[in-house]
């Protein structure tokens, strides 16, 4: 396999962050959409790539909040995370809204 230039990796990256498909990446820089998925997923690790979409109704430590209650034990189904949400926030999202404890636990990091 043969070494990618510098000149290809940034291109790639800078096209990526303009939010290019891989394939027109891939394209226009010349490598393999292969290569472009990989350097798209590198991306995403660092947090640069904005995945869109609607906007969360929870906040990012609303989340945190809720997976501090449910890995220690505390909470076990979303109507006790929904109470204590509005006792610590004094808001409560929806039912549909708050994320069940099945929805969190693939997210936990217990390694």
């Amino acid at each position: 396999m043969r070494a990618i230039s510098n000149d290809k990796v940034n291109s790639s990256y800078s096209l990526l962050r303009s939010k290019k498909s891989n394939s027109k990446v891939a394209k226009q820089v010349g490598v393999s959409r292969t290569t472009v998925q990989k350097y798209r997923s590198s991306l995403k690790m660092c947090g640069n790539v904005d995945e869109g979409g609607r906007p969360s109704l929870i906040s990012q430590r609303m989340v945190n909040y809720i997976r501090r209650l449910v890995t220690l034990g505390r909470k076990n189904n979303a109507v006790e995370i929904q109470k204590a949400l509005k006792e610590e926030f004094g808001m409560s999202p929806k039912h549909r809204e708050t994320p069940s404890v099945g929805q969190i636990a693939p997210t936990l990091d217990c390694g």
